[in-house]
């Protein structure tokens, strides 16, 4: 991905992360090490800090109440719910 473009993705999360990412429910799953975020179509969103990611669990999930993005990431205030609390049919 070349500069330009990713100058653009950047501007467009800072645009759209305060609607688009608002109530949005995202599923917790550990690989390789590393903690990323899913839709309940199963699409990844990103991964998560290290600083946030002991704060959640394989198998969580969170909803984002508000957020922002900021220098291509995206901040949020989260609420976390219980692992079990996840509908695997809800994923699709």
């Amino acid at each position: 991905m070349n500069r330009q473009t990713r100058r653009a993705a950047r501007q467009t999360l800072t645009e759209n992360a305060p609607v688009d990412y608002r109530d949005m429910r995202l599923y917790i799953k550990e690989e390789s090490g590393k903690t990323y975020a899913y839709t309940a179509a199963c699409e990844r969103v990103g991964q998560v800090s290290p600083q946030t990611a002991v704060h959640v669990q394989d198998g969580q999930t969170i909803t984002l109440r508000y957020a922002l993005g900021r220098g291509g990431d995206l901040q949020a205030v989260v609420i976390a719910e219980r692992a079990e609390e996840w509908d695997t049919d809800e994923r699709g």
